[in-house]
């Protein structure tokens, strides 16, 4: 196996944040637009009336791309520099993002259909947790 091979799950997570983060601009300016919120809101996210559902759960998607993705870089790099990099390693790695991936499509356009994202979810972290505790034991 390729050393680099196990960086292209990352290089499709740093995309996937990107677009995320697009996604937020887009909701922003649709929001300003619809005038469901004034400019005055985005000083602190907080406006004279309740946030919007849809902006809520754009925002909620966002700081979820800066939580568990994390540890999922760290063991990424790890392995990348420790030299060590096997094809479990690679599946492990884009099962995590593609989990993500899906986990952000019903995030995007089915933000209230709980028990299909809390699986979503659920699928990457149990992903992630063998992939640590196989790296750990490796």
């Amino acid at each position: 196996m390729e050393r680099q091979a196990i960086l292209y799950p990352l290089f499709m997570m740093v995309f996937l944040t990107f677009a995320v983060v697009y996604g937020q601009f887009y909701i922003n300016l649709s929001a300003l637009r619809k005038k469901d919120v004034r400019l005055s809101f985005f000083k602190l996210f907080k406006g004279d009336s309740d946030t919007p559902l849809y902006m809520e759960a754009a925002r909620m998607h966002y700081r979820n791309m800066f939580e568990m993705p994390i540890l999922f870089y760290v063991l990424v790099l790890f392995i990348y520099f420790s030299n060590n990099v096997t094809s479990v390693d690679v599946i492990l790695a884009w099962l995590f993002v593609g989990g993500r991936i899906a986990h952000s499509l019903v995030r995007t356009f089915h933000y209230d259909d709980v028990p299909i994202r809390f699986k979503c979810f659920a699928f990457t972290v149990i992903i992630l947790t063998i992939h640590w505790i196989l790296v750990t034991i490796k």
